[in-house]
C-alpha cells in the first residue's frame, strides 16, 4: 500500500496512526512523501501500489502540491489500472473534482 500523508504535511505521527491496522495484518507500507520534493522515483512508487491511502489534512494543500509536482498523473493511471484509491476525510475528498472542505 502507498501512503501519501501529504495532506499532514508529511508528518510520521500520522502515518504511524493511520497506517498500524494495516501493518498489523501484513500489509507493506510505502511511503510516498511529497512535501519538500518529489521523490526521483515516484512514478515507480506509485506503479508499484495496488492501494494508495491519502491521509487526511489540508485537502486544498495536498492537491495543490500533487499538482505542482506533477503526481496528479500518475494518480489518474494508477486509477486506470484497478488500483484502490482511498483515504478519510481529505483523502477521500481528494478523488473528486469538487466538494466541501473546510481547508484554506
Amino acid at each position: 500500500m502507498g501512503y501519501l500523508g501529504t495532506a499532514t504535511y508529511d508528518a510520521p505521527y500520522y502515518k504511524e496512526r493511520q497506517t498500524s491496522s494495516y501493518v498489523d495484518v501484513g500489509c507493506t507500507i510505502t511511503d510516498l512523501e511529497v512535501v519538500l520534493a518529489a521523490p526521483d522515483d515516484m512514478a515507480t512508487r506509485v506503479a508499484a501500489a495496488d492501494v494508495i491511502f491519502v491521509s487526511g489534512g489540508n485537502t486544498l494543500f495536498a492537491v495543490d502540491r500533487w499538482v505542482k509536482i506533477g503526481l496528479v498523473p500518475l494518480l489518474r493511471a494508477a486509477l486506470e489500472r484497478g488500483a484502490v484509491l482511498a483515504g478519510g476525510s481529505a483523502g477521500a475528498i481528494c478523488w473528486f473534482d469538487a466538494g466541501h472542505s473546510d481547508s484554506a
